[in-house]
């Protein structure tokens, strides 16, 4: 069976429909956000909008966001902050509806994670539907990481985890492949180390090539890269997951993401990007738990 963090991989983009629903954390009390110069040596910048077709066994079925928010210091640090926001399209809601938004706050130095927040609502056609609030806390000094459910603002479950430091999370782990470059070799590696569903987790990602992509965002030259994911030395996913990098751009945007999952063949298609808006998109929640 697919693993559940390749499905968390795609859908801290896309869809609740893989999501594997169990890295999460807490936003602290209200931020302070500044210091936006975290920014200032990667491809990505304060008020960046990608925004995503989804497709599920080829059919078009909804869209996601991805957002990157102004830092703020947290606990002594700077993080960056990245958002994610996925809806079903109306025209599926009869047989799946989603209405998901994810945040990580990543620490600027490693992009390893601090904090995560979840919030799931979903509706299924057969079968019970899910509707949550978590939230993981990430302590990487003493190797844990602290989980607490949420429903109608009342704490419901509290769970402790290991954690191997320096392990990023689903939804950064898409800004730490941007900020890498990839040389001309085929077969060149990349590992990142990840933290999902109760597991630390390697990432491991391959040069396959080079190619000259079409989607309705523009014509781009990418890298294409293929993505595997290994617990321990056991690979564990259902099938190749394979993404494009478009590395001759300057804000270098993920383009397309496509794979076989537990469900099936999922992808999403690079729809609109804005390297640098005029003006920020809004804060992520500011909860406590």
């Amino acid at each position: 069976m697919m693993s559940k963090l390749v499905g968390a991989l795609i859908a801290g983009l896309i869809l609740g429909i893989i999501y594997s629903g169990e890295a999460t954390a807490a936003a602290a009390a209200p931020p302070a956000y500044g210091g936006e110069d975290v920014y200032s040596h990667t491809p990505f910048q304060v008020g960046e909008v990608a925004e995503y077709k989804v497709y599920y066994l080829g059919v078009f079925v909804g869209f996601g966001k991805m957002l990157v928010m102004p830092s703020l210091r947290y606990q002594g640090q700077l993080v960056r902050v990245f958002t994610g926001v996925a809806r079903t399209g109306k025209w599926y809601e009869a047989i799946y509806k989603a209405d998901d938004f994810v945040s990580a706050y990543s620490r600027a130095t490693d992009f390893a994670v601090e904090k995560f927040y979840l919030r799931q609502d979903e509706d299924k056609l057969f079968g019970s539907g899910t509707h949550l609030e978590k939230w993981f806390n990430f302590d990487h000094k003493a190797g844990k990481v602290s989980e607490v459910e949420v429903k109608k603002d009342q704490e419901i479950s509290r769970e402790t985890f290991d954690l191997q430091p320096g392990s990023t999370d689903t939804l950064s782990i898409f800004y730490r492949v941007r900020a890498d470059t990839f040389g001309p070799t085929l077969g060149e590696e990349k590992k990142y180390l990840l933290y999902s569903s109760k597991k630390n987790w390697w990432l491991k990602v391959t040069v396959l090539g080079r190619e000259e992509l079409r989607v309705a965002a523009g014509t781009f030259a990418t890298v294409k890269l293929g993505i595997e994911s290994y617990v321990g030395q056991q690979l564990e996913q259902k099938g190749p997951i394979t993404v494009w990098l478009a590395e001759k751009e300057p804000h270098r945007p993920l383009v397309k993401i496509e794979g076989t999952v537990k469900i099936g063949w999922v992808g999403l298609e690079l729809s609109s990007f804005i390297g640098q808006p005029a003006s920020s998109p809004p804060a992520p929640p500011a909860v406590q738990h």
